[in-house]
Formats: C-alpha cells, sequence, structure tokens
C-alpha cells in the first residue's frame, strides 16, 4: 500500500523563445519552434520560417541561436 507523507510538485512546462535576425532585411525576430515551417529533430538540426517583415524564409542551426526560457502558464 501507497501513503503519500507530503504532497510533491510538478514542476511547470516551460516555453523555449528563440531570437534570430532575416539577412535580407535585418530584422530581428522572436519566435517558437512552433512558429518554423520546418524543424530538424537532431543535434545541430536546421530549421526554416518566416521573416514577419520580407517574408524571405530565414534559416538556422537550433543550437546556434539565442534562446531564453519562460515558464509556460
Amino acid at each position: 500500500m501507497i501513503k503519500i507523507l507530503k504532497e510533491g510538485n510538478l514542476p511547470k512546462p516551460k516555453r523555449y523563445i528563440y531570437k534570430t535576425e532575416c539577412k535580407k532585411c535585418h530584422c530581428e525576430f522572436e519566435f517558437e519552434l512552433e512558429d518554423c515551417k520546418m524543424v530538424e529533430k537532431r543535434p545541430n538540426g536546421l530549421l526554416v520560417l518566416e521573416c514577419p517583415c520580407c517574408y524571405q524564409n530565414v534559416t538556422g542551426k537550433l543550437d546556434c541561436l539565442e534562446y531564453r526560457e519562460e515558464e509556460n502558464e
């Protein structure tokens, strides 16, 4: 029989917000992986997303991008 002695706290899920720059118009913007058109799920994976200013494809490597973590509410 299991008896809980003290309730635990589950960690809150985190969001990862990445930052990049468009090479064509030099727009700096933040995005999440769900905003990408394509993401390779492997180390050093390539991603492709659309620039919000000039709508050109922006590519990059996931592990080379600056990012921050936020708690998901």
